[in-house]
């Protein structure tokens, strides 16, 4: 989180009722959360030994939960997800790209199979009732805003992860980004980027 959700409050008067967060890992940001008042948390994570370790930490938010998912723009798909040494941080379905250069401490140093499924099928059934949608999943995130289909126009706020560089192999940058969130009225309002790495916080807003 490069970018305080506190700052963002308190000069674009974001002001989310829930949250839902795809690529949760430890579920660092569930403190900030509740500062700012956002009560409903809904975190996503793919690894499930970073899950199960997501769930003891954001046990004293009462209205938080977990779900263990790896989230593409395609359901049913069985895939490799792979592993980073980094606690988990930089695993992602894609392989690493200039992430190699940027980053070089940072390797792949196993995989695990998983199947894939959209946010849209995996909230088919109940509502998700959170006004604002986190990303960190490491280059996979314009498949995460495809797999919302129209219930992306839902949201109010997009906090996403950007690059400018392929960092991952195949990642969209942020331009892409850009224009297929505005296909939803939704418009970059502040960034904060690595500009030596090519990676960066995006937040989006509705105007």
């Amino acid at each position: 989180m490069l970018i305080k959700f506190r700052d963002l409050k308190q000069r674009y008067g974001m002001n989310p009722k829930g949250v839902l967060h795809v690529g949760a890992h430890f579920g660092q940001e569930a403190e900030e959360y509740a500062f700012i008042g956002c009560n409903r948390m809904i975190f996503i994570e793919a690894i499930p030994d970073v899950y199960e370790q997501l769930k003891i930490n954001i046990a004293p938010y009462l209205d938080a939960m977990a779900i263990n998912a790896c989230i593409s723009d395609v359901d049913g798909q069985t895939t490799w997800f792979n592993i980073a040494n980094n606690e988990g941080q930089s695993s992602s379905l894609l392989e690493l790209g200039t992430h190699k250069t940027a980053h070089p401490q940072v390797s792949y140093t196993g995989r695990i199979e998983v199947t894939t499924t959209r946010l849209d099928t995996l909230f088919k059934d109940f509502p998700i009732d959170c006004d604002m949608l986190n990303l960190d999943l490491q280059g996979a995130e314009l498949m995460a805003l495809k797999s919302l289909g129209s219930r992306l126009s839902e949201f109010k706020y997009l906090y996403i992860e950007v690059n400018t560089s392929p960092l991952y192999v195949g990642c969209p940058l942020v331009g892409e980004i850009d224009e297929y969130v505005a296909l939803f009225g939704f418009l970059p309002t502040a960034t904060k980027m690595y500009d030596q790495w090519g990676w960066g916080d995006r937040y989006y807003a509705k105007p």
